[in-house]
């Protein structure tokens, strides 16, 4: 065999593992940010209260900082809720004002707007791992849920925008919109940030309220 075909040989095996390298870091960093997405999902949908707003705590139960108001807003948390949830990722093409925004998350902010609504990249209802007493039910954004919660069929209805992290993947935007009423609703951007691997809300700006 020449040096010329054993050369020739080489470069393909390097071209190829260079190739199969790339290829595998590029999955991994897809399913990084698809694991974050989710977990952001997650944390935003254990956050929408059981129903219209809880009751008066009972008497002696003030103060958020006790243990007494933690046990009772935890017992609230534990409710059944249907939850329906809008499977596509909804644009948002307002202007959000800065004030009081730091710059990082002004930059991803920004990254935002020009995102058009994409049919094709719908939520997977299977990876939004929430408690048991949530039940979600998937919607399209053309599907009539104001009538289902009219209906009490439905407790809660939210819908998200794409979500854009930072390059370090520990910093994170979306805007959410939810409707506990057929007729009322808000939505509100979240900065959040990644704490020893656990995605955290970080500030909430409410955008519109109706």
């Amino acid at each position: 065999m020449s040096i010329t075909k054993v050369l020739a040989g080489l470069l393909v095996c390097i071209l190829f593992s260079c190739n199969s390298t790339s290829t595998t870091k590029d999955k991994k960093e897809i399913n990084s940010f698809e694991k974050d997405k989710y977990q952001i999902m997650t944390l935003l949908i254990e956050e929408i209260p059981p129903g219209p707003p809880p009751p008066l705590p009972p008497p002696g139960v003030y103060t958020k900082d006790t243990i007494a108001f933690n046990k009772y807003r935890d017992s609230i948390f534990k409710l059944d809720i249907t939850i329906g949830v809008i499977d596509s990722f909804i644009p948002h093409n307002d202007d959000i004002f800065y004030h009081n925004i730091e710059k990082e998350y002004q930059i991803l902010i920004a990254k935002l707007k020009p995102i058009k609504e994409n049919y094709n990249h719908k939520i997977k209802l299977e990876k939004l791992q929430v408690k048991d007493n949530r039940k979600l039910i998937m919607f399209s954004s053309t599907d009539n849920t104001r009538q289902l919660l009219l209906d009490d069929s439905l407790d809660y209805v939210i819908c998200f925008s794409e979500i854009i992290l930072n390059p370090k993947k520990n910093k994170a935007i979306v805007v959410s919109s939810g409707y506990p009423h057929p007729k009322g609703g808000s939505s509100v951007l979240y900065l959040l940030k990644k704490e020893n691997g656990n995605w955290k809300i970080f500030k909430r700006k409410l955008l519109s309220i109706s």
